[in-house]
């Protein structure tokens, strides 16, 4: 099959400009989507609908009749019900492909966009890679590591906007206070279900400039992301990353601060980019199980350090005697556990450059009885972990009835 015979499937995100008119009957269109949703719920058609913040992000999606032409790829506008043509910028040129559906939304800083779901599009011309592998190791400090030494510091967009941030906050939360006490309502205490606060005007610009701080952080987070990925998938012909539980760090590691560093960080969605850009460029993305001891494994002679904490950046290795810096060390075997996972990995359905392991932790299923030798760990090979609960009122009743079944 030739290059030119392969399609995949994308979407265009671009910018609205949009007229008066236009912007009072897409404010409209934003609510009218809740009962058109909870119609469709009723009638069977679809899931419950799920809850949306007011007045912040909202959006409506049309499809596209295949029948007639809506969208006029020169001259960047698109036909819409109730809408008429609405004028875009043409960041992608003609946007190849069928295009099927339309998103128009709106953002916290106020900003308008149209995101185009597209298929049949043409695959990427392939790009011969400069190198054949590569093994990325996150971090929070030290964004990422790559195995070939090269260290890309975090950009935190958010900490360095933070004293802004709470200052905004503060502000409106003062605002907010006064708004309650004048309904003879308690501040300190949660506002009844279904209480509309009535907003100044103050109180609206206070929240338009919020949102627009919001905006400037996210944009110079995804600035960041889409370099760096774009780069590495451009470079590199196989790509080793690790599988972070990246909610769950999120969720229950540490202080409150690092919580917000590992959201600053945005570890998934650099994870995410990797993968689809790789399948636009027919690149093999390896994700390594999260167990494999990556940190530990000595990339030089194979040994484990068991006794390796977390505070330790630099560490060496008792059986060679090599100095190993903890992130370089963990690049370097991420990417020798990706070269050895390409060999017996088989990419996901219909996606041909985003290969995973045989199962969710990555382990093969042994029958009963089988022992599995323990070599050197690999992500299919791990040295076994005690268990740190204890087991289930299930299992004690039956061991004190005698059955191990």
């Amino acid at each position: 099959m030739n290059s030119s015979d392969i399609t995949i499937e994308r979407a265009y995100k671009v910018r609205l400009r949009l007229t008066r008119r236009q912007t009072h009957t897409l404010t409209r269109l934003f609510g009218a989507t809740r009962h058109v949703a909870f119609t469709n719920f009723f009638g069977k058609r679809a899931k419950h609908p799920r809850f949306k913040c007011r007045g912040q992000h909202a959006g409506v999606r049309f499809t596209l009749d295949q029948r007639r032409t809506q969208v006029d790829r020169t001259a960047g506008r698109v036909s819409l019900p109730g809408l008429g043509p609405v004028r875009f910028e043409q960041t992608y040129g003609a946007m190849p492909g069928r295009l099927r559906s339309v998103t128009l939304s709106r953002d916290a800083g106020g900003r308008y966009f149209a995101s185009f779901t597209a298929d049949q599009v043409p695959a990427c011309t392939p790009i011969t890679p400069l190198y054949p592998s590569v093994g990325i190791d996150l971090g929070l400090s030290t964004w990422v590591t790559l195995s070939t030494g090269t260290t890309i510091a975090a950009p935190k967009p958010l900490t360095q906007k933070l004293q802004r941030v709470r200052r905004y906050q503060r502000s409106m939360s003062r605002k907010r206070a006064v708004v309650l006490q004048s309904l003879g309502l308690d501040p300190n205490k949660p506002i009844p279900k279904g209480t509309r606060l009535p907003a100044s005007k103050r109180m609206q610009r206070l929240k338009r400039r919020i949102g627009r701080l919001h905006v400037r952080i996210r944009d110079t987070r995804q600035n960041a992301l889409h370099q760096f990925t774009a780069r590495v998938v451009r470079e590199n012909a196989l790509i080793g990353i690790e599988d972070l539980a990246v909610k769950g760090m999120a969720r229950g590691m540490g202080r409150r601060a690092f919580r917000r560093r590992i959201g600053d960080a945005a570890l998934g969605q650099l994870r995410r980019q990797l993968e689809y850009k790789g399948v636009w460029h027919g690149r093999a993305v390896m994700t390594v199980d999260r167990f494999y001891p990556s940190s530990k494994l000595c990339s030089d002679c194979g040994n484990v350090n068991h006794g390796l904490k977390l505070n330790q950046r630099t560490w060496i290795c008792p059986a060679c005697g090599t100095d190993h810096d903890r992130d370089l060390n963990a690049a370097k075997n991420l990417e020798a556990e990706g070269l050895r996972l390409s060999a017996e990995a088989t990419p996901r359905s219909g996606e041909s450059g985003v290969f995973y392991s045989t199962n969710a932790r990555g382990e093969t299923p042994v029958r009963g009885g089988t022992v599995v030798p323990l070599t050197r760990p690999d992500s299919k090979n791990r040295e076994p972990v005690k268990r740190r609960y204890a087991p289930s009122s299930g299992s004690r009743r039956r061991e004190r009835r005698g059955t191990g079944t």
